[in-house]
């Protein structure tokens, strides 16, 4: 739960900070669904409009990620993307609005039946640093916990 509050905080610092941007600031600004450290991802039946990231293991089935996004194949990196850090394994669906959307992984291949990436699989991606992610949104959490309140 501190990781979720972590990420929630610092959102919320931002829209108070400057509330004509509430963009999320750091690495987590590109994925609608971020998590960082061992945390896993589990769904079935359904899809994220935006990218998800995900430091450990992802099980999907039935599922679309990115299905909001034009994947573009060789685009560097693709902008429709799945990043996961542990096991990734899938079952029917893909990424991207066009399922033309890539899958970067840490060393685990991918275990995919019917889950369409068209834009590739890039293995040892260094898209996202889960443990230095980890690290700013803890220090962003515990720099908001010490504002006065108002």
């Amino acid at each position: 739960m501190r990781v979720v509050s972590g990420v929630l905080m610092a959102a919320a610092g931002v829209v108070l900070a400057n509330s004509a941007a509430a963009d999320i600031v750091g690495p987590a600004a590109d994925y609608n669904v971020f998590i960082f450290g061992k945390g896993s991802f589990q769904a079935t039946s359904n899809n994220t409009m935006g990218n998800l990231a995900v430091g450990g293991d992802v099980l999907l089935t039935n599922y679309s990620v990115a299905s909001g996004i034009a994947g573009v194949p060789g685009g560097s990196p693709n902008p429709a993307r799945l990043v996961v850090g542990g096991q990734l394994t899938a079952v029917s669906g893909g990424v991207g609005s066009n399922q033309q959307g890539s899958i970067y992984y840490g060393t685990k291949t991918p275990f995919l039946t019917g889950f369409t990436a068209g834009g590739g699989q890039v293995a040892n991606q260094s898209l996202v640093n889960f443990t230095s992610s980890a690290a700013l949104y803890d220090s962003l959490s515990t720099s908001l916990a010490s504002l006065a309140s108002n």
